[in-house]
């Protein structure tokens, strides 16, 4: 924010009156032993959005997701354990269910780029894994738009794209 100031790019009189307390918190891939107490945690609280048991960790998972670089920060390790909560069985998060995108990325090496927004059928079938856990749901607090963490419009949008529609009954 100082250099944005020196460059002229952000408001100086604004920066003070934003600034009245700050927090700096080095990323995700720096804080390694935070990542079993964040996982357990969004476990826990997507478990109980889709009416599910919490699942528990498997013992290799902890081992799996402290070796990943983590370029997304706690959102992406959220989002990982959203959809892996959605895909485990028998209550146990396994390595499998994780769907990590570059596994083997350890922190500080070059990570590749991350997939566009909107792409291939990683993304279909997250909505499909999505609509089925909340019952072809599609708005409110336990809706699948809610699950994904999109506008339910958007949600519509991407299931006339993928030619998805609520199976007959």
């Amino acid at each position: 924010m100082r250099q944005a100031i020196q460059e002229g790019t952000f408001r100086e009189d604004l920066f003070y009156r934003l600034s009245f307390f700050t927090l700096e918190l080095p990323p995700l891939r720096q804080r390694q032993e935070d990542i079993p107490t964040l996982a357990a945690y969004f476990a826990e609280r997507y478990a109980q959005h889709l009416r599910r048991p919490v699942p528990t960790l498997d013992e290799g998972v902890v081992a799996h997701l402290q070796g990943y670089a983590w370029p997304g920060n706690v959102r992406e390790l959220e989002h990982l354990i959203n959809r892996a909560v959605l895909l485990c069985e028998d209550g146990v998060i396994c390595a499998g269910d994780l769907l990590l995108p570059s596994v083997g990325h350890r922190a500080g090496d070059a990570v590749p780029p991350a997939p566009a927004a909107g792409e291939g059928l990683d993304e279909k079938q997250q909505i499909v894994e999505a609509l089925q856990a909340t019952h072809w749901r599609i708005y409110g607090v336990h809706g699948a738009a809610a699950l994904l963490s999109m506008h339910p419009e958007k949600l519509r949008y991407r299931m006339q794209k993928y030619g998805l529609q609520r199976p007959k009954k």
